[in-house]
């Protein structure tokens, strides 16, 4: 069964599109008028959240927040 998409899931669908034909056009997922993409350096690593009505840059540690060490090699 489909469900339709909200106007915000399409709007954010559309922003997702823009990110990724940026980066496969430059290398750069950056488009100007949406929110940037952080840049990831050695200590920091934000992550860029794309969400259905917003976007929200988080500087929390990503793998610990997720607790990625979780699927980590045994």
């Amino acid at each position: 069964m489909r469900h339709p998409l909200t106007s915000a899931q399409q709007q954010l669908g559309g922003q997702t599109d823009k990110y990724w034909a940026a980066f496969a056009r430059t290398g750069n997922p950056n488009v100007k008028g949406q929110e940037s993409w952080p840049r990831v350096t050695p200590g920091a690593d934000p992550v860029l959240g794309l969400h259905p009505g917003g976007s929200t840059v988080s500087t929390t540690a990503f793998l610990g927040a997720h607790q990625c060490d979780f699927w980590g090699n045994p």
